[in-house]
C-alpha cells in the first residue's frame, strides 16, 4: 500500500528517512525544515519544501502521514490535522524515562546504564503517544552527549524501515510502559552554571563533562566549567587520571591537560576554553594551586543564574550572530581611560538621535546588563532602526523597559560563530559606562573612553547626538527620523560655508602658460613632468611646446581657436595642452577610447597625435 507523508526535520535523519520512504515508493507531499542541507536536498529530489511559521497548516497539502524526525518544534494541532491517518514522532530517548528535549545529555546526567529511541504516535501530550518502535542500547563508558546522540540517529535509521513497515499495513500502537517518567524542558539547564564540584568522586566530575561534550556541534544547554580563582574557564573533554590529593588541588598542568584531584580519585581535563574571550586555553597556563571549591550558596546562585537566562537564550543567541554594530571610527581595546561630557536627554532618544548622528538606518548598541562575572556578559545588544520617529521611539523604550541580564559567555564555545565576540562600541547605561564600549551614553553624560576615541571626536560626537536629540523631543511622531538634521549649526557651516570659501583673487594678466613660463626660467633644469621611464625638466618642455606652438600658429591657430586635443596620456599630452595655450587657443580633450560617434560631435577642430 503506497501512502503520501509531510516530512517535517531539521537534520541528516530527516532527509535519510525521507530517501527511504521514496525508495519504498511512497509520496512525499512536503518537507517542512529550517535546515538549509535538508531544504537543498529535497529540492534536489524534487519536493516541495516549505518554512516553519503561524500559517504553516494553511500552506501545506493534505497527507496520509505526517513525520516528525529530528523536530523539536510542538506541532500545533491544525498542523496535525493535516495528515488523515496520525502523526508520528521520533524521539531520541527512551520513553516515558527521558521525555522533551535534550534527552542524551539527561541520561548521561543521571548515570543511566542504556538509553534508546522511540518512534510514537503524536497524541496526548509532549512525547505520551503511545509506541510503534523503540530501540534500547547500552551507554559506553566513554559516551558523549555526540557520540550519544549519534547512536540515537543510527538507531532511528535503523528502526524506520520497521515504522514504515506498520504505516502501510495497520499500524499495532503500544502503550507507554510503567516507570518513572521525566518530562526535559527546553529551558531545563544543569546545575550551577555546569560549574565541576571537585568534591564529587572523578567519575561523576568526568559524567558531567560527557554529557555536555557536543564536539562541534551547537551545544543548547551549557558547558562544564572551571573557576581557577582568576577566570572561568569551558572543559571540553575529561578522563580519570592517577593521583590524589585536597578535592580541587591541581596535581599537574601540562599541554597534555589539567589533572585536579577529586573527592575520590582524579580526572584529566582538556579542551580548555576562555569564557571572556573564547578560543583555545593551554591547560599549561593554570598556574594556581588549586580551584575554587564550590559551596552550596554559589551553586544555588549559578544555577538561579542560569535558569533566569535559560527563557531568552535562543533570542540573544540570534541577535548575536546579526550583531551589526554602530559605525564609529575607534581604536582596539586598550586599557579604559574614561571621561564624560554633559549631556541631558532620555535614553530611548538618544539611541535614535546617536543612529541619525552617525548615518545610520539600523544598528545594535551595547545595553548595561548586571552581568555575572565570569559566566554572563555585561551587556546584551540593542537593535534600533530608523524610520517615523514615533514607532521608532516606541520599539527602543519598551525594549529599554525589559530587564537585561547579560547573555552566557559560554555561547562563544557552545556556538563558533560567536566565538570573540566584543560590545558594539556604543553603549547605552543608566548611569556609568558600559564595559567594553568606547562610547556609552547616559541621561546626563557621554562617558568615552580617551584610549580609544580623541577628545575633539567624543566632543564632536556629543554635540552631535544633543543636537538630533533636542530634534527628537519636538518633532511630530510621523517624522522620518532621516528628516532631521544629522549635522550642528557649526558643522553645517563648516561643511558648506567655510570649507567652500575657496574665493582667490588672481592675477589675470598670468595664464597657464606664462605661469609656466615663469616657473622654467626659475628653475629650468629641475624635473617638470615623468611619465613611465621618460621625464623632461621645465627647459626641455618649454622648448618642446614652443616648437609645436608655431607649427599651430602657422596652421592659422589663434585667439577664439578651438583645437582638437586627441592622444593618450603621455607627454605629448602635456606638450599638445601648453602647445595650444601658447599658440592662443584653447583645447578641447578628445580621448582616442571615445566611441568615433561621440568624437564627431566635437567641433571642427585642429587635431594632434
Amino acid at each position: 500500500m503506497t501512502l503520501s507523508a509531510l516530512l517535517i526535520g531539521n537534520e541528516t535523519l530527516t532527509a535519510q528517512c525521507g530517501e527511504h520512504l521514496l525508495g519504498r515508493g511512497h509520496g512525499i507531499a512536503a518537507v517542512v525544515t529550517r535546515s538549509a542541507e535538508v531544504a537543498r536536498w529535497a529540492t534536489g529530489r524534487g519536493l516541495r519544501v516549505e518554512g516553519y511559521g503561524p500559517d504553516l497548516a494553511q500552506r501545506l497539502p493534505q497527507a496520509d502521514w505526517l513525520l516528525s524526525i529530528a523536530n523539536l518544534t510542538v506541532l500545533p494541532a491544525a498542523v496535525l490535522a493535516r495528515a488523515t491517518r496520525g502523526a508520528v514522532n521520533f524521539h531520541d530517548g527512551p520513553l516515558p524515562a527521558h521525555a522533551g528535549l535534550n534527552a542524551p545529555v539527561w541520561a548521561i546526567l543521571g548515570g543511566e546504564a542504556e538509553h534508546g529511541i522511540t518512534w510514537h504516535l503524536i497524541e496526548g501530550g509532549v512525547d505520551e503517544g503511545r509506541i510503534l518502535e523503540d530501540r534500547r542500547f547500552a551507554i559506553a563508558a566513554d559516551d558523549t552527549a555526540l557520540t550519544l546522540n549519534t547512536r540515537c540517529f543510527e538507531a532511528g535509521m535503523e528502526s524506520f524501515p520497521a515504522v514504515l513497515a506498520q504505516l502501510e499495513t495497520t499500524p499495532q500502537p503500544r502503550p507507554q510502559p510503567a516507570g518513572p517518567a521525566q518530562l526535559h524542558r527546553g529551558a531545563d539547564r544543569p546545575a550551577a552554571f555546569g560549574r565541576i564540584d571537585f568534591a564529587q568522586p572523578a567519575a561523576g566530575v568526568a559524567r558531567l563533562v560527557r554529557a555536555l561534550d557536543h564536539g562541534r556541534y551547537w551545544n543548547p544547554l551549557t558547558t562544564a566549567k572551571i573557576d581557577t580563582g582568576t577566570r572561568v574557564l569551558n572543559v571540553g573533554s575529561a578522563e580519570p587520571a592517577e593521583g590524589k590529593g585536597t578535592p580541587g588541588s591541581v596535581l599537574s598542568a601540562t599541554p597534555e591537560g589539567l589533572v585536579v584531584a577529586c573527592g575520590t580519585g582524579a580526572v584529566r581535563l582538556n579542551r580548555l576554553t576562555c569564557q571572556v574571550r573564547g578560543g583555545a586555553v593551554c591547560p599549561s597556563t593554570v598556574t594556581e594551586p588549586a580551584l575554587a571549591p564550590l559551596p552550596p550558596d554559589e551553586a544555588a546562585r549559578l544555577t538561579a543564574a542560569l535558569h533566569e537566562e535559560a527563557p531568552p537564550d535562543a533570542a540573544l543567541r540570534r541577535a548575536l550572530a546579526q550583531l551589526a554594530p554602530l559605525p564609529l571610527a575607534v581604536r582596539p581595546a586598550t586599557t579604559a581611560d574614561w571621561q564624560s561630557l554633559p549631556l541631558a536627554a532620555p535614553l530611548a532618544h538618544l539611541a535614535l538621535a546617536a543612529l541619525r548622528a552617525t548615518g545610520a538606518d539600523h544598528a545594535d548598541l551595547a545595553v548595561h546588563a548586571p552581568g555575572l562575572p565570569g559566566y554572563l556578559a555585561a551587556w546584551e545588544p540593542l537593535r534600533v532602526t530608523a524610520g517615523e520617529i514615533g514607532p521608532a521611539l516606541a520599539a527602543v523604550t519598551e525594549a529599554l523597559a525589559r530587564p537585561a541580564t547579560g547573555w552566557p559567555l559560554d555561547l562563544m564555545t557552545r556556538d563558533a560563530a560567536l566565538q570573540g565576540i566584543a560590545p558594539p562600541p556604543l553603549g547605552l547605561s543608566a548611569a556609568g559606562p558600559v564595559e567594553g564600549t568606547a562610547v556609552t551614553l547616559t541621561p546626563t553624560a557621554l562617558h568615552h573612553d580617551a584610549a580609544r576615541i580623541d577628545a575633539p571626536a567624543a566632543a564632536a560626537l556629543a554635540s552631535r547626538i544633543a543636537h538630533v536629540a533636542a530634534q527628537i523631543a519636538t518633532a511630530a511622531p510621523e517624522t522620518a527620523l532621516s528628516a532631521l538634521s544629522a549635522l550642528t549649526g557649526t558643522e553645517r557651516h563648516e561643511a558648506l560655508t567655510r570649507w567652500n570659501a575657496t574665493e582667490k583673487h588672481h592675477d589675470r594678466s598670468l595664464m597657464v602658460h606664462t605661469a609656466f613660463e615663469a616657473q622654467a626660467a626659475s628653475t629650468p633644469d629641475a624635473p617638470a613632468l615623468a611619465f613611465e621611464a621618460e621625464t623632461l625638466t621645465y627647459t626641455q618642455l618649454n622648448a618642446r611646446a614652443n616648437r609645436v606652438a608655431h607649427t599651430l600658429i602657422a596652421m592659422g591657430v589663434g585667439p577664439g581657436t578651438l583645437v582638437g586635443l586627441s592622444t593618450r596620456r603621455s607627454l605629448d599630452l602635456v606638450v599638445g595642452a601648453l602647445a595650444i595655450q601658447k599658440a592662443g587657443g584653447a583645447y578641447v580633450p578628445m580621448d582616442p577610447a571615445y566611441p568615433a560617434e561621440r568624437l564627431a560631435l566635437s567641433p571642427r577642430t585642429a587635431r594632434r597625435r
